[in-house]
């Protein structure tokens, strides 16, 4: 609206609709816990093509020297049990948990509590518009997404997230390093 406002469209011809974020906000939110363990939320379809898979294999890789992180699925989709059984095989139990489904009304406290959402979309998936990553960023919960399709314009690097180059799942690592070690990019 703002965008077009300066471009000289009226007001009175500009109509938002569907923001998709004012559900989320809620007095009940409690303040994020720095002390406890640095959770990577995913949240949305579970499905290969959302890159679950390379956030499973990025997040592994880094929780190898580390305790104070896990990883958190929430969603539902054709490859979930795959996700499970991926874990249990790499024996990461204790820090990746698969939660399924959840109501709507709990998103905002999953969100809120998560140090960093990862929308991990690879090339083969045109992403049109990442909700999670709206609602994420409503809530002052900073972003890992591909610097491709929708991501850049909602994330801003080094700001409110990490952009990192799509499929890349080092690159993907390397971002998730560097928001796990920053306690700036949280607002």
């Amino acid at each position: 609206a703002d965008q077009l406002r300066e471009k000289g469209v009226s007001a009175l011809k500009i109509f938002s609709f569907d923001t998709g974020c004012g559900d989320l906000m809620s007095t009940d939110l409690k303040p994020f816990d720095y002390e406890s363990k640095r959770e990577i939320l995913f949240l949305g379809r579970m499905v290969k093509e959302k890159g679950i898979f390379d956030l499973l294999e990025a997040f592994h890789s880094i929780s190898k020297n580390r305790d104070d992180i896990r990883l958190v699925y929430v969603g539902d989709g054709r490859d979930k049990m795959q996700v499970v059984e991926k874990v249990n095989e790499l024996e990461i139990n204790q820090k990746v948990k698969v939660l399924g489904l959840i109501p709507h009304s709990e998103i905002n406290k999953v969100i809120s509590r998560a140090w960093v959402l990862v929308a991990p979309t690879q090339s083969n998936f045109p992403e049109g518009r990442c909700m999670t990553v709206m609602e994420s960023l409503a809530l002052g919960t900073p972003v890992i997404a591909p610097n491709s399709g929708p991501f850049p314009y909602l994330v801003k690097h080094d700001i409110n997230g990490q952009l990192y180059q799509q499929d890349s799942i080092s690159e993907l690592k390397t971002s998730i390093e560097t928001v796990l070690n920053d306690t700036l990019v949280r607002r």
